[in-house]
């Protein structure tokens, strides 16, 4: 008896179907949620030239201030330029035409500037993230060529800024291992002072000799030591001192002829009239000096 064949039935066709219905919308799904495919949202596409793509693919991403907004189209190569600082590649990519609600004309402006950079320090992807435009811009309009941010460096140049510091810091390290090898040496003055052992000698023998010093005050020998140490000359100087000061006081109250001196009035007037008669007796004696001249 020949085998029969088994039809499918139409329960086993909608059971199929919903299955594959159900993955199509879960990929679709899955993709709207990765902004690899947004149907609902019209897209709004923009250029930049840059001077290499240094990584730069289709399906990179494009931020703006950090945030994703769209992904790359298309990367292609310039035409030959006369001047060397001129771009080499020009990227076209797509942005979302609202961003958090708003419309991207009024977050990216014709004064936005481009710039490529890398997700993270060891990536090897590129991106373009683009600055937020100022209130002096224009909106853009859809086929707008973005300015470049020159400035900007990439990881790319901040390795290589490392690997220039690396080299002149092992010049520097050369440089201080051959000052260092002629000090071993003994060259130079640094060396000398280092190495030569008379110099050593000498200040071992001058640091015990101010050692003697030291303790010659300390235990109070010679004039210095008399000086610090001895408490009768502190004594005389106190007495000294004592004594200058009653004579000080003294003066002040106008006791003896010196006190009398600089406090009474009186003398001082004495003092001046006799000189102011010495002063005519001379004029007198000079006028008979010269009568008798004559």
């Amino acid at each position: 008896m020949p085998p029969t064949k088994k039809g499918v039935g139409l329960r086993e066709l909608r059971v199929g179907l919903l299955i594959v219905v159900s993955v199509g919308v879960l990929i679709f799904l899955v993709l709207n949620a990765s902004g690899d495919i947004s149907p609902f949202s019209r897209k709004i596409q923009l250029k930049s030239r840059f001077q290499n793509a240094d990584g730069l693919r289709r399906g990179s991403e494009v931020r703006l201030a950090g945030v994703r907004i769209g992904k790359v189209d298309d990367v292609r190569l310039l035409p030959p330029s006369d001047r060397e600082t001129d771009p080499k590649v020009e990227a076209t990519f797509s942005i979302d035409s609202e961003i958090d609600g708003r419309p991207a004309t009024e977050l990216i402006r014709t004064d936005s500037k481009a710039r490529m950079g890398s997700p993270s320090i060891l990536g090897t992807d590129k991106i373009i993230n683009v600055n937020p435009g100022t209130a002096f811009g224009q909106p853009v309009k859809d086929g707008d060529v973005l300015a470049t941010d020159a400035e900007a460096s990439t990881y790319q140049e901040l390795a290589g800024s490392g690997n220039e510091l690396m080299q002149q810091l092992n010049k520097l390290s050369a440089q201080f291992t051959d000052i260092a090898g002629k000090v071993n040496r003994g060259e130079g003055t640094i060396g000398r002072f280092i190495n030569d052992e008379a110099f050593y000698n000498n200040l071992n023998t001058t640091i015990r000799d101010v050692n003697d010093v030291v303790r010659q005050i300390e235990s109070g020998q010679g004039s210095a030591g008399r000086f610090i140490q001895d408490p009768a000359l502190y004594n005389n100087l106190n007495n000294v001192s004592s004594s200058l000061q009653s004579i000080a006081d003294d003066l002040r109250r106008g006791r003896g002829t010196a006190g009398r001196l600089l406090t009474d009035e009186a003398l001082y007037n004495d003092m001046r009239t006799a000189v102011a008669r010495f002063n005519r007796s001379a004029d007198e004696i000079n006028f008979i000096v010269a009568d008798l001249r004559q």
